[in-house]
This record gives structure tokens, C-alpha cells and sequence, in this order.
């Protein structure tokens, strides 16, 4: 894991206790993390909770593309904090995905930041959108989510 260490997913809460380099020089979470940590807990949870790990898209030579990344700061992260990264996905129009997140305390009391991202499904061939298939649609949008 390049940014941060994580323990276990739970559901779609993952566990992240980032590195002391991850704090700028305050002791403060570096804001060119949350995108990292966003990132790399949508993958663990991809494999996890939906049981569609990033080899899936690989084989089929697709990729999920970031498009667009919005964040609103709450509270800031001190120097050593523990939390969880909580995604979920609200929308899917053909190929694109748009997904919530928010970084929250580990008794979940606090939320330190929120936002939302958008990925598009894209064929790594073509360079084209792939419009995402209804079976993998109903799982991301838990219709078909297995259980944890």
C-alpha cells in the first residue's frame, strides 16, 4: 500500500492509519492525500464489499478513470489519527460513476472531510467509454450487493 497502511474493510468503511510522511509539517493530513486514500479505498472495497476487484477490469482491458474530485474540508487529521474511509455509489449513467466519500473518525463522531468523485468506465483499446453492464451496475448500486 503506497499511502497508507489498511487493516480490514468493513463493508464499505475501510481502515486507514496513514504514514507520518502522509502530515505536512503542522501535523496535519496532507491535502493531496485524501485523493490517494479516496482511491485506494475504493479499490479494497471494490474487491471486498462488491466482489469486483480491479483484475476484472484489467482482463477485460477496461479501466475506471478519475474525471472529477470534489472535497469539503470539516475538520483537520492530526498527527497519528486512525479513521475510516467510507464510500458509496450514488449514480451510474452509462459510463460514468459518480461515488461519495467521507473520511470519519473511528468511534464515527467526527467527519473530517466529504466529497464526491466521478470515474468513467473506459476500454483501454479503443480509448473509448464502455457503458458499465447492468449486472455490474445493480452490485455498485447494492440492488445486487452480496452480503458482508
Amino acid at each position: 500500500m503506497q499511502n497508507a497502511e489498511i487493516r480490514e474493510s468493513h463493508g464499505r468503511f475501510t481502515f486507514v492509519k496513514p504514514r507520518m510522511t502522509d502530515y505536512d509539517l503542522q501535523g496535519i493530513l496532507n491535502s493531496k492525500q485524501y485523493l490517494d486514500l479516496v482511491t485506494e479505498a475504493r479499490i479494497e472495497q471494490m474487491t471486498r464489499y462488491y466482489k469486483f476487484p480491479m483484475e476484472v477490469y484489467i482482463e477485460k482491458k477496461q479501466s475506471w478513470i478519475l474525471s472529477r474530485f470534489a472535497i469539503e474540508y470539516r475538520k483537520p487529521i492530526p498527527f497519528p489519527s486512525q479513521f475510516f474511509v467510507h464510500t458509496k455509489v450514488k449514480t451510474i449513467e452509462g459510463p460514468k460513476a459518480n461515488v461519495e466519500f467521507s473520511f470519519v473518525s473511528l468511534d464515527k463522531s467526527k467527519t473530517y472531510a466529504s466529497g464526491e468523485v466521478d470515474y468513467y468506465l473506459f476500454d483501454m483499446t479503443s480509448r473509448k467509454p464502455v457503458v458499465v453492464p447492468e449486472n455490474e451496475r445493480k452490485v455498485f448500486l447494492e440492488e445486487g450487493a452480496p452480503e458482508n
